[in-house]
């Protein structure tokens, strides 16, 4: 098992992020830094523990939840930026 770190789009570390096996990489998407709520998607590949960034969420987002259905991933909930819960579904093509 490799360790894969993430940061977010200040540098520091990613936390609360949503992410779901798309394979064969993992998919992660949106998460917090200590700036706030972030709305990237990156791509990790397990075997070589290289992260891509694959696009961004219509808005940041943390602690929210995702699945894969049909072949594109859906991040649903969370908290937006200002901290207040979300009802929204998200489908991401991390391709």
């Amino acid at each position: 098992m490799r360790e894969v770190a993430l940061v977010g789009e200040d540098r520091g570390p990613l936390e609360a992020v949503v992410r779901s096996q798309f394979r064969p990489h993992i998919v992660v998407a949106g998460g917090e830094t200590a700036s706030g709520a972030v709305d990237g998607v990156w791509s990790v590949d397990p075997a070589t523990a290289r992260v891509t960034q694959a696009g961004h969420l219509p808005a940041p987002t943390t602690q929210g939840a995702a699945f894969v259905l049909g072949g594109r991933l859906f991040v649903a909930g969370g908290l937006g930026s200002n901290g207040s819960p979300s009802a929204r579904v998200w489908s991401v093509d991390p391709a």
